[in-house]
């Protein structure tokens, strides 16, 4: 590997370079798909869509026969409704406005991240979810294939924020995550990571491709490949 100042690739080059072959919009697509799939093969029910966000979700999930209630912040909520028969509450889900027992199943993607202290949302989730009740969990996997290469480069992973509710405060990876959530009384079921591992694209063979192929590769027959994804799935139960 060259040292160089013209072979060096800078830490904005190299992000660029590494997420190329993914956007946020097409992981994005791949959770919601893989999303209601899984849905679809549940008993019909009444599911807790829980950050809502465009109910985008909400809207599939009601299309393959579930009942859904979607709830988010009001100033997010009101992107939801541009789809028709989605019902849509402003609230806060560190105090769901629901009873005990309320939920067959919750989605709950992309939201526990964002928050110094999630215990409240995992607590609420598990109240409102009747026994036996289901939670489909996504959060981004801090030890992807791209965090770690990020790391072994010497680069600083830039996931935090100090700010709730703004940018990625709490950092998950497989472990973690299945101790964190087993420890509020659920019972994990599955967990998988999704999305393509996204390759890093160089010009020029700068900053050594072919080292960086042979350490990818290594990488990927030394783990799970799962636990080398960009996104972490959990599922979970109440227990009955």
């Amino acid at each position: 590997m060259s040292n160089t100042t013209e072979s060096k690739l800078s830490e904005k080059q190299f992000s660029e370079g590494i997420g190329a072959t993914t956007s946020s919009d097409h992981l994005k697509r791949q959770r919601h798909q893989l999303a209601i799939q899984f849905f679809s093969k549940l008993p019909k029910g009444l599911v807790l869509d829980d950050g809502a966000n465009d109910c985008a979700v909400s809207n599939e999930l009601i299309k393959i026969g579930h009942e859904v209630l979607s709830i988010d912040l009001p100033e997010v909520i009101k992107h939801g409704k541009k789809f028709n028969g989605v019902n849509l509450i402003a609230g806060d889900a560190f105090k769901l406005p629901f009873r005990d027992n309320t939920f067959d199943y919750v989605f709950f993607s992309e939201l526990i991240e964002h928050f110094s202290s999630p215990s409240g949302l995992v607590r609420e989730i598990f109240r409102v979810l009747k026994p036996d009740g289901t939670m489909w969990l996504t959060t981004p996997n801090v030890a992807s294939l791209r965090n770690r290469i990020f790391m072994l480069l010497g680069f600083h992973w830039k996931g935090s924020r100090e700010v709730d509710g703004e940018g990625h405060i709490q950092h998950f990876d497989f472990t973690k995550l299945h101790e964190y959530i087993t420890g509020f009384g659920f019972v994990g079921m599955e967990i998988m990571g999704c999305d393509e591992y996204p390759m890093p694209k160089f010009e020029n063979g700068i900053f050594g491709e072919e080292e960086l192929k042979s350490l990818i590769d290594k990488l990927v027959e030394q783990e799970n490949p799962h636990k080398l994804k960009s996104t972490i799935i959990y599922i979970a139960k109440k227990p009955k």
